[in-house]
Formats: structure tokens, C-alpha cells, sequence
């Protein structure tokens, strides 16, 4: 008796590996285009099957770096083969920077203090620590009083950039200057007196302003 065996293994061909760029943190998925053309142009063939199937062992979701993909076809006497091919994937860096400000984000001073700057960190989801390359732009003039904005910008090697503010309030140390307006005379109208809503009265009232070294015009209330 000669019994004919077929021991054979069937072929496989298996894709080029590829790279897959994602903004994704997580990795991406099988369904992305790329990886679901990548998945299904793996074949095989067979020594005596017309035609064998070909499975994959691929994850459901990408993860960064490689990848690697086994590829199975197994024909019908249960001869098995394996290729391999890989995915790599790339995220790309689509997160800004975070500064941290030393201090207080807001700084009052008095007029002819001295203002003292405290800086700031930064770090990065990738580069880390980038502190050294924060810029400030921004000037303090304590000789003067007003409100001054410290900007503090920093950008990292993808080219993500954030900045964050501090307000520096120089106050003059002086009162507001109020100007009254002059004493009125006003007839009643009843014997309770006059309303305040009386014309003559309402002018009188809304007459007076108030003026500050370091804020100009301010409110007057009565």
C-alpha cells in the first residue's frame, strides 16, 4: 500500500511593514484604514488546497512603538504556517506644555516697591521638564502706579505652545481727590421736603468726580 501524504505547509505572503501616525494618546485602532488594508492583504497558498485562509492574532487597539502581527493559515491535512509583519505605531505629540507660576498670580505693590520676579516651571507630556526654555515678556515699573501683565510662554519640540499671566497692581498710596459739586438751595415741594429725584437735586448729586493718581477717573458714591 502507498499512502500519499500531504505534509506541506501552506504558504503565506504577509504585507510590507507600515508606521501609523495618531493624535491618539491610547494608540489606534484595527479599524483604521491603513491597519484594516495592512490586516487583510496577508494570503496564502497551498501545495494542494485551491484555497487556504489566513488569520491574524491582531490586537484590537494599536499601542505606541511596534507591534508585531503573526499571520496563521492552516490547510486541510492540518500542515501549519506563520509569517509575522509589524505596525509602528506614532503618536504624535498634540499636547501643549503646563506652566506653573511661582508665587501669586496676582502681586500688589506699593508705589516704589520693589518688585521681585519669581518665574515659573513648565513640563511637558514628552520633552519633561523645559523650564529653561520658558520667555517672559513684560515690564514692572513700580515708579508708576497701574496694572502690569508678566506673560510667561514656552513651546515644546512638536511646536505646542502655552502661556500663562501674572497681574502686577502698583498702587499709588494715596486717596482718590473728590470734587463736590457747589451748595445748592432747593425750594420744597411738600411739607416732608424735597424728593432726591428732583431735577435740581439729581444734578447736584451726579455733579460730583473723583480723580487718582494710578487709576484716573474713578466711581463717587454718596
Amino acid at each position: 500500500t502507498v499512502t500519499v501524504a500531504d505534509t506541506t505547509a501552506p504558504d503565506i505572503t504577509v504585507p510590507s511593514n507600515i508606521t501609523v501616525e495618531t493624535t491618539s494618546q491610547s494608540g489606534e485602532a484595527a479599524t483604521n484604514s491603513q491597519i484594516a488594508a495592512f490586516l487583510s492583504a496577508a494570503s496564502a497558498s497551498d501545495n494542494i488546497d485551491a484555497s487556504v485562509s489566513v488569520t491574524n492574532n491582531a490586537p484590537t487597539t494599536f499601542i505606541e512603538g511596534a507591534n508585531i502581527v503573526t499571520f496563521t493559515s492552516t490547510d486541510a491535512a492540518g500542515n501549519t504556517s506563520t509569517n509575522t509583519a509589524t505596525v509602528t505605531v506614532v503618536i504624535l505629540d498634540v499636547i501643549a506644555p503646563e506652566i506653573t507660576l511661582n508665587g501669586d498670580s496676582t502681586i500688589t505693590l506699593q508705589l516704589g516697591d520693589t518688585y521681585t520676579e519669581a518665574g515659573a516651571t513648565a513640563n511637558d507630556n514628552k520633552d519633561g521638564v523645559i523650564t529653561d526654555a520658558i520667555t517672559t515678556s513684560g515690564t514692572v515699573n513700580t515708579a508708576a502706579a497701574g496694572t502690569y501683565t508678566v506673560t510667561y510662554t514656552v513651546t515644546d519640540a512638536a511646536g505646542n505652545s502655552t502661556s500663562e499671566t501674572r497681574t502686577v497692581i502698583v498702587n499709588d498710596g494715596e486717596p482718590p481727590v473728590i470734587t463736590a459739586p457747589a451748595n445748592i438751595t432747593v425750594e420744597a415741594t411738600s411739607a416732608a421736603g424735597t424728593a432726591a429725584s428732583n431735577s435740581t437735586i439729581a444734578s447736584f448729586l451726579s455733579g460730583a468726580s473723583a480723580t487718582d493718581d494710578g487709576d484716573g477717573a474713578v466711581a463717587v458714591t454718596n
